[in-house]
């Protein structure tokens, strides 16, 4: 039965996209264990409502959701994980996406969110959430997680081993467009 841990669900239309992804899939939504956690209990709460009703829809019902909230609840979380999707936004919006985008303003340059790529996202993705991922490899009772995705961009995956970058294609692409 593989489980993901889907750690900052709160980003709700990342988990939408690609937990929905996965309960479509007949080969994961038989046995599947998805563990959703954040430190925003509205919106770790409004994700879970989402994705049951996603499993309902997509899988029959025949995946196994479990929520879990705040930094005590990491570990249960992250336990027997085969999969960790990480869609943690460091800093959070404010102050850190705005200081994102008013320092490069101050310079004349027009920051796109460029988690990825940009003047500012490698940046942004190692000083931010390099940390935060090695925690998770970590709290892994075999030293590190079998399969870590990083939500979205890749860089952080240079530091962890067996590790697969995902993002959710941009808006009006469809997802088989590249």
């Amino acid at each position: 039965m593989p489980k993901i841990t889907f750690v900052g669900a709160g980003s709700t239309v990342f988990a939408k996209n690609i937990l929905g992804d996965c309960l479509s899939a007949p080969a994961l939504n038989t046995n599947l264990t998805i563990a959703l956690y954040d430190i925003d209990a509205t919106r770790l709460e409004d994700s879970r409502r989402m994705v049951e009703t996603l499993n309902r829809n997509l899988a029959g019902g025949r995946a196994k959701i479990s929520a879990h909230h705040g930094i005590g609840a990491r570990k249960a979380a992250l336990k027997g994980a085969d999969y960790i999707v990480n869609a943690i936004q460091v800093g959070g919006y404010e102050p850190s996406t705005v200081i994102d985008f008013e320092i490069p303003k101050k310079y004349g340059l027009r920051q796109t969110i460029a988690d990825t790529l940009g003047h500012d996202g490698h940046r942004r993705r190692h000083s931010r959430g390099l940390p935060q991922r090695l925690v998770f490899e970590l709290l892994q009772p075999h030293g590190h997680a079998d399969h870590v995705a990083v939500a979205p961009g890749h860089q952080s995956c240079w530091a962890l081993p067996q590790c697969a970058g995902l993002c959710q294609p941009p808006a009006g692409l469809p997802r088989n467009a590249y």
